[in-house]
């Protein structure tokens, strides 16, 4: 089973996040970094399982954070634009 480049972009956002944030706990860092280590998607809903035990205001502070890293990455976002794909692929800036 092939993982979404974006799901990996999302755990990788959310590891960085979660690294700056007090008060997570290093179960859910290590469930998310496992994840990221495996791409195994039984380790990818434990991550998510990890995240969502987490209480829900901290959760919501993360998510944000992390919505908002990923709606700014620009290299993200041209890398998933469908005709940005081929051997002629060159990105603008």
């Amino acid at each position: 089973m092939m993982i979404d480049p974006a799901d990996i972009r999302f755990f990788q956002t959310l590891a960085l996040v979660c690294r700056q944030t007090d008060g997570v706990d290093m179960r859910c860092q290590n469930a998310i970094q496992q994840a990221l280590d495996t791409r195994d998607p039984q380790d990818m809903r434990a991550a998510r399982r990890a995240v969502d035990a987490l209480d829900d205001a901290r959760k919501n502070q993360i998510l944000q954070q992390v919505h908002r890293l990923m709606a700014t990455d620009m290299s993200a976002i041209w890398d998933v634009m469908s005709y940005a794909s081929g051997q002629t692929r060159q990105r603008p800036n």
